[in-house]
């Protein structure tokens, strides 16, 4: 996790400056001219020795005034930099409330048709397993076959239906016994189009997503650990159907989405890694503690 960094704080100093430019102005100027005045009524009028001050104060408040400029610039900098960091914030927890409103929806859609059909057991944990880093044709084929990804969409297909058929879709026998369900073409026609829609809006919003994070407009930090797990998630269970597609570098699709997964996911090895160095420290320590106390 990043740190702010309480330099950036201006003073208050900066501040009246920064916006009181005007008013700062107006008092330099009347400054010098009022030390003109005193200087010239304390020489009595010698014009010589009255130009040789002039030049030496002049030059004086020209130096204060670069160095006003800079304090001006500095405290400015700062103050947009604080700024475009709460802008970003306040961006970060605008995308985080869209992913809940508009992704999470569409992702459980799909992980209710993942676990309907099956595919959450041997599908999913295939994926989860493999490191995903190229995200094209030739990765998910080294995981699944062409005829595992047909059988794939059918079986998703299938769980959908599983997933929303009523009474009218229970077959039953002569004693009123449930013996199965049915659906109609027009039934099936619908699971298609529903999850192949699903599939292709749950895509497209993950991709703005990601173009949000990349581009820097929305705070990472802010929406990483609330969020990085449904987004792996999603990543799983959509990378064979839209990645199969990628085929050459030129022609990427979703590129946003696949870089952002792989970041995150970095981030978040580096970080078990590190909890797991912290837990086997915390264990040793107080295994050490009580060797101590039993040898005592």
């Amino acid at each position: 996790m990043r740190k702010q960094n309480k330099s950036y704080e201006p003073s208050k100093g900066l501040a009246f400056i920064t916006r009181n430019k005007k008013v700062v102005a107006t008092i330099i100027i009347t400054l010098y001219l009022l030390v003109m005045i005193i200087i010239g009524v304390c020489l009595r009028g010698d014009l010589e020795q009255i130009a040789y001050s002039s030049e030496i104060v002049g030059g004086i408040f020209i130096m204060a005034g670069l160095v006003i400029s800079v304090l001006q610039y500095t405290a400015s900098s700062v103050e947009n930099t604080i700024l475009r960091e709460k802008e970003k914030k306040v961006r970060a927890a605008e995308i985080a409330n869209e992913f809940q409103a508009e992704i999470i929806p569409l992702s459980s859609m799909l992980a209710d048709a993942y676990a309907k059909s099956g595919l959450d057991k041997d599908l999913l944990v295939k994926i989860e397993k493999k490191k995903l880093e190229m995200f094209d044709k030739d990765e998910v084929l080294s995981i699944v076959s062409l005829e595992e990804i047909s059988q794939a969409y059918a079986r998703l297909y299938g769980g959908y239906l599983s997933a929303h058929y009523t009474e009218k879709n229970l077959k039953r026998d002569a004693d009123g016994k449930v013996t199965g369900v049915r659906f109609s073409k027009e039934e099936k026609d619908e699971a298609e189009q529903t999850i192949d829609l699903c599939i292709q809006n749950l895509s497209n919003k993950l991709e703005y997503f990601g173009i949000c994070l990349n581009s820097g407009i929305a705070d990472e930090d802010t929406v990483y650990q609330s969020l990085h797990s449904v987004f792996f998630q999603c990543v799983h269970m959509m990378y064979v159907f839209i990645f199969y597609s990628n085929t050459s570098e030129s022609d990427r699709f979703f590129a946003n989405m696949s870089s952002l997964y792989v970041r995150w996911k970095e981030r978040y090895e580096k970080l078990v890694e590190q909890e797991n160095k912290e837990l086997i420290n915390l264990k040793k320590n107080v295994k050490d503690r009580i060797v101590v106390k039993a040898k005592k």
